[in-house]
């Protein structure tokens, strides 16, 4: 016996999945235009953040219209193992795209605040560019190797869903995992940030640093 969604519950998450693709669209689009349309923004930090703002927009405007059509059409056309490899590839690579463009931006903070101009001296927008394809080629590849094992999950021609709760099922360790280490690094560059920040500032009222690198750091964020 198979569960048939009810009409209203379909409606209400097609509008909600509707607008908050627009919205993460339109906002990631504008903060592409704005560094794009503005010299004085194209830093090397604003660059990193632009590669965070091409995966939120890219997530948006292929992942959640898949979510739609999945939610909607899912026992009709949404079946096999093919399908099902290709959407959890795609949620996985965005998933990782995303993290490890956070994770980037942190560290990026961090090394401002910490390094000061020996930092600000030897990051250049070349070297962004470069790890900005990094990021997109490890996550690429970690996605398919973490997809690896779904091949071996044998359906037939079940409903996706079915495949997805069994790749879910079998890969949850690994899942928990990957957020757990994620976490764990979030937690790390924000304790670096948070002591760098009060020993710059200790520093500065000391005599010992004539400027203050958080405030170099932002404006280098922001305006440099």
């Amino acid at each position: 016996m198979t569960y048939e969604t009810p009409l209203f519950t379909k409606i209400f998450l097609s509008a909600v999945t509707v607008i908050e693709a627009l919205v993460g669209v339109l906002s990631n689009a504008l903060i592409l235009l704005l560094i794009v349309r503005f010299k004085s923004l194209q830093t090397v930090g604003n660059l990193l953040l632009a590669n965070l703002a091409v995966v939120d927009m890219l997530n948006a405007a292929i992942n959640m219209p898949i979510q739609l059509l999945y939610t909607l059409l899912e026992p009709r056309l949404f079946r096999g193992p093919v399908i099902a490899f290709l959407i959890t590839f795609l949620q996985r690579v965005f998933v990782f795209l995303n993290l490890a463009s956070m994770l980037v931006l942190l560290a990026n903070m961090y090394f401002g605040i910490a390094f000061n101009l020996r930092y600000y001296a030897w990051k250049t927008h070349r070297k962004a560019a470069l790890c900005c394809f990094l990021i997109w080629l490890i996550c690429t590849s970690l996605a398919q190797l973490s997809c690896l094992p779904i091949l071996s999950i044998d359906l037939g021609d079940s409903p996706v869903g079915r495949h997805r709760a069994e790749i879910f099922n079998q890969g949850k360790h690994q899942f928990i995992a990957v957020a757990l280490f994620v976490l764990f690094g979030g937690i790390v560059f924000v304790v670096l940030i948070v002591c760098s920040i009060r020993r710059s500032r200790r520093k500065s009222k000391t005599g010992v640093v004539p400027e203050n690198s958080f405030k170099l750091f932002v404006d280098e964020m922001c305006f440099s």
